[in-house]
């Protein structure tokens, strides 16, 4: 399996394909605890919104673009288990959102996002 087709990737696909479905309920649910304080589902969709709000088309497709198991920052925490970085796309513009995905108690859940393109 490459990596771009592991859990934490296949998981970080998920949230951003159900923000381009405008499923931002579903998506607040893969936060950790922590973010679902910071954001709730009516931020995600602002949030979100507005990152793709000069898009010409809809955004129609989402494709994981890299992944790692080890970086730098923010700082990796010991329950941790990947970063993804997953491409937003329309038929002529791109962004993305990329991930920190955890591991705590039994499921995985989102600790991080980091909101358009480098």
């Amino acid at each position: 399996m490459n990596s771009t087709q592991s859990d934490y990737a296949q998981f970080a696909l998920a949230f951003a394909t159900a923000l381009m479905n405008n499923e931002f309920e579903f998506a607040h649910e893969l936060l950790t605890e922590e973010l679902k304080a910071e954001y709730s589902p009516v931020l995600l969709q602002q949030t979100y919104r507005n990152m793709v709000s000069y898009f010409s088309t809809p955004p129609s497709e989402v494709s994981v673009v890299c992944v790692m198991e080890d970086w730098q920052y923010p700082p990796k925490q010991a329950t941790d288990i990947g970063w993804a970085y997953v491409a937003i796309n329309s038929d002529s513009e791109s962004e993305a959102v990329s991930v920190i995905i955890s591991k705590t108690q039994d499921r995985c859940a989102i600790r991080h996002i980091e909101w358009g393109r480098p």
